[in-house]
């Protein structure tokens, strides 16, 4: 269940940790390399978007409004194909610069991991001294599997809520028992069985609802991708990671928030995933104990006699 105030001391982690890593100057630096690679690739995609699907789009919505008038089939239906479909494809280009950076991140893990060291050494090197004895030894094609299971995992999830939208009676409360059933984790059974009644009582708040359902999850997967390094460094196995994200749930919900707000900007958004990394580090000296970082040495091995 949540905490208030954990979660406003995360939020001032992070605003502390944000300014400690645009001060770094190699954070600077990545930052406007990532910043101008993404403008340059959205205004590459943009463009041969107008020109390979826009374009013939708009030729077929004119071809339609002119047919519309002799030919005997349901012209208003078509139309509305037509445009969802151009919003998709607009959704898939503004979600294609976030995905892009954690793509590259799953493949090559080496820079993120040196942002997220970087804080962590200037502002605590007994804690650097004690991370530094872990290797990070990266295995790309177990990461590029594990981010590949995950994106299956959701596009079955969000399959079967389609399935289950059509049921008559039953498809306007599947989204209601959805976030009453995944946030009960995260807000407590009472909070989110508040917010499930007032989705049933007033249906105009549904949309809110869901909204909120869709950012709390969205934060949690990215607090997920920030700690990969620190995960990946300490060998820690899911089983004990879920666990570890449980006990600090609220910590790390008040620390991504504002990130998570800064990340959905238009085109530059994602690169603001640098400064995150980086204050991860931050976020990691003040909630993690020395002690629990130290790497324990191998017991010897018994000799057979």
């Amino acid at each position: 269940m949540l905490s208030w105030s954990q979660i406003r001391y995360g939020m001032q982690l992070g605003f502390e940790g944000g300014l400690l890593a645009v001060s770094e100057p190699k954070i600077r630096r990545w930052f406007v390399r990532t910043s101008a690679i993404l403008v340059v690739t959205m205004l590459i995609l943009q463009f041969l978007a107008q020109l390979l699907i826009h374009g013939p789009l708009a030729f077929l919505r004119a071809l339609n409004w002119l047919t519309s008038s002799f030919a005997p089939y349901d012209a208003q239906r078509v139309h509305r194909t037509l445009l969802d479909a151009r919003g998709s494809i607009d959704w898939a280009l503004q979600t294609m610069p976030l995905t892009g950076v954690l793509l590259v991140r799953s493949v090559y893990a080496q820079p993120f991991d040196d942002m997220f060291m970087t804080v962590i050494r200037t502002h605590a090197p007994a804690y650097y001294t004690a991370l530094v004895q872990w290797p990070h030894k990266t295995q790309w094609w177990p990461l590029v599997q594990h981010h590949v299971q995950r994106t299956w995992k959701r596009v079955k999830l969000a399959a079967l809520m389609l399935v289950l939208l059509n049921i008559p009676v039953v498809g306007p409360y599947v989204p209601t028992l959805v976030n009453f059933k995944l946030m009960s984790g995260i807000l407590g059974p009472n909070l989110a069985g508040a917010v499930a009644l007032t989705a049933v009582f007033m249906p105009g708040t549904r949309g809110l609802s869901w909204t909120l359902f869709k950012a709390i999850l969205a934060c949690q997967q990215l607090n997920r991708e920030l700690l990969d390094p620190y995960f990946t460094r300490l060998c820690i196995p899911p089983k004990a990671r879920r666990a570890w994200f449980k006990e600090r749930q609220s910590l790390l919900l008040g620390f991504v928030m504002g990130f998570y707000l800064l990340i959905r900007l238009p085109i530059i958004g994602p690169a603001f995933f640098v400064v995150a990394q980086a204050a991860m580090g931050y976020w990691i000296v003040h909630t993690t104990s020395l002690d629990s970082l130290e790497r324990k040495p191998s017991p010897p091995r018994r000799k057979l006699s």
